[in-house]
């Protein structure tokens, strides 16, 4: 969707609009655990697809954990698309 988010709001007939794209960084708090939490809720369907076993899956939950403690580290959360106009 966002290689035609431009377009489509054009089409609705809105005036040229402004886009931008947001990436927001963290250092703490709890939406450094994101990547982790994501991870662990994915855990059942990655292991049952083969995509990774269950030692393999908890040492990287363990090692996402542990970065997401460290205030010395940054997480990149998912990149969000932003319109401005009328």
């Amino acid at each position: 969707m966002g290689t035609v988010l431009y377009q489509i709001f054009q089409n609705a007939g809105f005036s040229t609009p402004e886009m931008s794209f947001v990436q927001p960084v963290v250092v703490r708090g709890e939406s450094k655990r994101l990547v982790d939490l994501s991870l662990l809720e994915a855990l059942s369907a990655v292991i049952d697809a083969r995509l990774a076993t269950k030692e393999e899956m908890e040492q990287t939950t363990t090692q996402l954990k542990a970065l997401a403690s460290d205030e010395t580290t940054i997480f990149g959360i998912a990149r969000v698309t932003q319109r401005k106009g009328t």
